[in-house]
């Protein structure tokens, strides 16, 4: 089996689609992998190809006209880069960034596109990690919003989690290792990196553990104090006796 077969069958959105789907989809497909800070595709301009992460992480960054830049968007394995943009067939209105050695699949646009429109399943995955990351953005929002330095630092390694759980239909996950710099997840959620170092130590009173790249969850029953109806709609926990939103 190749790469580009092996790369298929990890990706959620093309599971249990038509196989005269697949072939097509498959059909000038590429595996690349990225060093760490590469560019994938820059602001303002057009791509040809839909790109999913297979393995490791990315990064969305947007740049004004000052030269200002900010994280919009913190992309993982087994998510896209531009699904949005593919099929409103916009323009990239930001920067995409791999973090750390990075392997991407990158899908002809125009055949995904049209294989989207006749594959029943496809549709639906699509519309359903459309769904997911939606709920991110809203989720992201709220952080922003409502939560102390803590508590974002907090739900941020809580949803990576949770992220991973889905990804590898294990709700037993309790650690992952991220290769996202610290800049980059300080300017994610707002904060000045300095800030981060300093409260990054004090988030065991919410049951998360973040020590070099390693997140570890010590105490999934203070984890989700950090939790809301948002970020609960993708737990197993969701809608059960274990989960404290409900009480």
């Amino acid at each position: 089996m190749n790469n580009i077969d092996n790369a298929f069958e990890q990706i959620t959105l093309f599971r249990n689609i038509n196989p005269a789907t697949l072939k097509k989809l498959k059909k000038d497909a590429e595996v690349i992998v990225f060093k760490n800070n590469e560019q994938i595709f820059l602001q303002n301009t057009e791509t040809d190809f839909l790109y999913i992460i297979c393995e490791g992480s990315g990064y969305l960054q947007h740049i004004n006209t000052e030269s200002n830049s900010s994280i919009q968007s913190i992309v993982l394995a087994d998510s896209c880069f531009n699904l949005s943009t593919v099929l409103l067939g916009l323009t990239e209105i930001i920067t995409s960034f791999s973090a750390g050695k990075t392997t991407l699949l990158c899908v002809s646009k125009e055949r995904f596109l049209s294989a989207q429109q006749t594959d029943r399943v496809l549709e639906k995955n699509t519309k359903t990690l459309l769904a997911i990351e939606n709920n991110n953005r809203l989720n992201h929002t709220i952080c922003l919003t409502s939560f102390d330095v803590e508590e974002r630092i907090s739900w941020f390694c809580l949803s990576l989690i949770l992220h991973e759980r889905i990804r590898k239909n294990d709700n037993n996950v309790n650690s992952l290792t991220v290769n996202l710099n610290k800049v980059v997840i300080a300017s994610y959620l707002n904060m000045k990196p300095e800030t981060l170092s300093r409260a990054i130590k004090k988030i065991d009173k919410y049951g998360v553990n973040f020590t070099g790249k390693n997140i570890i969850i010590t105490d999934q029953e203070k984890a989700c104090k950090v939790c809301n109806h948002v970020i609960g709609a993708i737990c197993a926990r969701k809608d059960t006796d274990d989960c404290p939103i409900n009480h």
